[in-house]
């Protein structure tokens, strides 16, 4: 991991935060860190959202703080958040940035609600009308890594997942816990079953094509009376 210009930077959606020395306390810090990254698969291949759950212990949030309130924020969250957007990276919009105290540390909760799946190289989805395939490669293990020492990625899919490498599969999301296994690439695949067409042609017949259950309505109104009307 490393920072840019005293701000740690997001190169990836996921979690691949660029790498380098730190200085000062942070760079010795004892306790570790913990991340926890959800990003959630669309239909048509994009992503809709990531969720990143960051744990610091006390030394490093105090020292990352301090930089913070050097450069006007209040929130380390909020900080890593700004500039997250400001660089080269994938994310474009965020709806939440904050500091949350824990025992022995603290937890920085972040949302982007805007995401570029396209600028993101090692990451590779496939889309069709009944089927949604993710792979992400070149991934980092944790035990290489001395910041990181706890790394969980979560991928919830749009159908019930089929296949996968994950550490664990719930229905529609992947799990992978790589300080425990870390495999070089992440890979699922889900697919649409029986019931999620009939969910999607549920949703899109609401009444007459290109009407909604209202104006359905108010149409067969009219033409009724218009029948009855030519039958006179």
């Amino acid at each position: 991991m490393s920072f840019k210009n005293g701000i740690l930077v997001v190169l990836t959606v996921l979690v691949a935060v660029s790498a380098g020395p730190l200085s000062g306390t942070a760079a010795a810090q004892e306790g570790g860190q913990s991340m926890e990254i959800e990003a959630t698969i669309t239909e048509d291949g994009g992503i809709d959202a990531v969720d990143m759950n960051w744990t610091l212990d006390e030394q490093t949030y105090q020292f990352m703080l301090s930089a913070a309130e050097d450069d006007g924020y209040d929130s380390v969250a909020e900080w890593f958040a700004e500039d997250s957007l400001e660089q080269n990276s994938p994310y474009e919009e965020y709806s939440v940035a904050e500091d949350r105290e824990v025992e022995n540390g603290y937890v920085l909760d972040m949302r982007f609600t805007e995401v570029n799946a396209s600028a993101i190289d090692v990451l590779n989805i496939t889309a069709d009308d009944e089927s949604v395939s993710l792979e992400w490669s070149g991934v980092e293990d944790p035990a290489d890594d001395d910041q990181i020492n706890q790394m969980t990625y979560v991928f919830d899919m749009p159908y019930e997942i089929t296949d996968s490498n994950a550490y664990s599969v719930d229905g529609t999301v992947a799990t992978w816990h790589l300080h425990e296994e870390a495999p070089e690439t992440l890979s699922v695949d889900s697919e649409a079953s029986a019931d999620d067409e009939n969910e999607s042609n549920d949703e899109s017949d609401d009444g007459l094509p290109g009407f909604g259950p209202a104006v359905a309505v108010v149409g067969l109104l009219a033409a009724t009376m218009l029948a009855v009307r030519n039958q006179d």
